[in-house]
């Protein structure tokens, strides 16, 4: 290693800085344990070390190397930098660091790799993230989601990131009962499709600066019994002895469901009489190619909101359809959120 074995006077001061660095370093009860066995089991533990190969891979300007011992591995780093910037004049990368693998794994190639399992990188996997939510936000399909993030989406499934890409929702398993269930889903307005739907956050504006870029045409609404929520209630039951009794019970919690179309712009213009008028330019459907046509783009949400529900149960009703507005995130004096019809 570096031509240390044959070299009595460099491996005395390789030897004598592994000793004094296991004793600056030491932190741990077995540490302390094998420092007590004296000085020369420590040398001795050193030239076995130098004797023995280092194991090392690389790719393009990444080296990783391994060893049991992380302050022989510190040594070895400091030689490799050492003679990579002698003889040939390579000036490593500052953010070099030896660390457990067990615990950080290795971090190369996009990935980070550990005994059991590899995952994606953070910043990778936030960027696969912002694309996606770029991509519904635009309205895209989840096929036509996978086609823009196609290179991001290769990468991420060599990784051990089902539950990521199950929980981007962007279809990604094409079995045939996923197919089915899609299928046979309740669709809740007639003439509309799954693909369709949309998940409640992407009409939710937080920001009132931002309203108009969150702005919708609401087409239609419906309450219905959710499918996934449901709440305790007490009845009045009558006994066999004719008594009446409270029980318990669980019903359904009630949502809503909207149906409507994006606002992309909004144009007003004056009539003769002075008053104002507004028109709109819609989100357009799009072919398989990703080309927008000359239809407008439709789109159903669930919400649970109980302001929402109400609002759309008194304050307003079907007559009042289509009629634009934005679905606003609010916070009460007791700092939760909610969401309201604006």
């Amino acid at each position: 290693m570096f031509g240390i074995a044959g070299d009595p006077e460099k491996l005395a001061y390789w030897r004598e800085r592994y000793v004094t660095d296991s004793l600056m370093t030491c932190r741990t009860q077995a540490q302390a344990e094998e420092l007590g066995r004296g000085v020369a089991y420590m040398a001795g533990k050193f030239d076995r070390y130098v004797r023995e190969p280092v194991k090392y891979f690389r790719f393009a300007d990444n080296i990783v190397m391994l060893h049991r011992d992380k302050v022989f591995l510190h040594l070895v780093t400091e030689m490799c930098i050492m003679v990579l910037a002698r003889d040939y004049l390579i000036q490593v990368n500052k953010g070099w660091n030896v660390r457990p693998v067990w615990s950080g794994g290795i971090d190369v190639c996009g990935y980070v790799s550990f005994h059991t399992h590899r995952a994606l990188r953070k910043r990778n996997k936030k960027a696969l993230c912002r694309q996606v939510a770029k991509c519904k936000k635009k309205g895209l399909t989840p096929e036509e989601t996978r086609l823009q993030c196609a290179s991001r989406i290769g990468f991420a499934t060599h990784a051990n990131a089902n539950n990521l890409l199950r929980k981007l929702d962007i279809n990604m398993e094409k079995r045939l009962g996923k197919v089915i269930k899609n299928r046979r889903a309740n669709i809740p307005f007639k003439g509309m499709r799954y693909d369709q739907k949309r998940p409640f956050v992407d009409i939710v504006c937080k920001d009132p600066a931002q309203e108009d870029n969150f702005k919708i045409m609401l087409l239609d609404y419906a309450i219905e019994d959710s499918k996934v929520e449901t709440e305790d209630y007490f009845a009045e039951v009558t006994g066999s002895d004719g008594v009446v009794r409270q029980e318990r019970k669980t019903r359904p919690k009630k949502c809503l469901v909207i149906r409507y179309k994006r606002i992309l712009q909004t144009a007003v213009q004056t009539a003769v009489d002075g008053e104002e008028q507004e028109s709109y330019t819609f989100e357009k459907e799009k072919d398989k190619d990703g080309n927008p046509t000359g239809k407008d783009a439709e789109y159903y949400s669930y919400t649970g909101s109980a302001i929402m529900i109400d609002q759309a149960d008194k304050d307003f009703s079907k007559e009042d359809l289509p009629c634009p507005t934005v679905v606003m995130e609010q916070v009460n004096k007791m700092n939760k959120k909610f969401y309201k019809f604006t």
